[in-house]
């Protein structure tokens, strides 16, 4: 026979408004905020910290404000050194330079997968802000060589498929050649 205490089903069971609960938590955003990212690999080599994908000086110019809730994530394919997703809010008082991190998981040298980072904009990260930066960190702060692909910083707390920005589809070779295909078309 099999008996269980009700705490016991619990653990499994979930109400209806627990459920609703977790799923209106999920903000979802799409749109990529960094321009010139690709599904392609590229290969990057720098010295110091960071190879810089958006260096503002103000959350605003890339549409950003206090309470939004955000994911960057990349793929790295290879890496020579320790490297993770990575933002940072500079902050000067007018005295010194402060700084306020967001750290993504590391991808080691010779491995190789997805760095993300989530972090919820918040009135301190703005406060005297001189720059926002969004960045792949070399953590060993030495020369660095890095083939990446699938860069994205997009609003929300759940990280969706990689697209470009909008900005860049413009840009797209397929397109420029559609657009020609259309004008050639038209012409006949």
């Amino acid at each position: 026979s099999i008996s269980l205490e009700v705490r016991d089903i619990k653990a499994n069971v979930y109400t209806k408004s627990e459920v609703d609960g977790v799923i209106d938590g999920i903000q979802v955003g799409g749109r990529n905020l960094i321009p010139n990212t690709s599904d392609k690999n590229k290969t990057v080599s720098w010295s110091r910290w960071d190879y810089r994908l958006i260096d503002v000086p103000h959350i605003e110019d890339i549409g950003l404000s206090v309470g939004d809730s955000l994911v960057f994530r990349v793929y790295i394919e290879e890496t020579n050194a320790p490297v993770r997703a990575f933002a940072q809010f500079v902050l000067n008082d007018g005295s010194r330079n402060r700084f306020r991190q967001k750290n993504g998981n590391i991808i080691y040298e010779g491995e190789s997968g997805w760095s993300e980072v989530k972090f919820t904009i918040s009135e301190e990260d703005v406060r005297d802000l001189i720059q926002f930066k969004v960045a792949i960190r070399n953590m060993d702060r030495t020369n660095a060589t890095v083939t990446y692909r699938k860069a994205k910083l997009e609003i929300g707390n759940e990280a969706t498929d990689w697209t470009p920005a909008p900005e860049d589809i413009d840009a797209h070779p397929f397109v420029v050649e559609l657009a020609e295909t259309v004008y050639r078309s038209k012409q006949n």
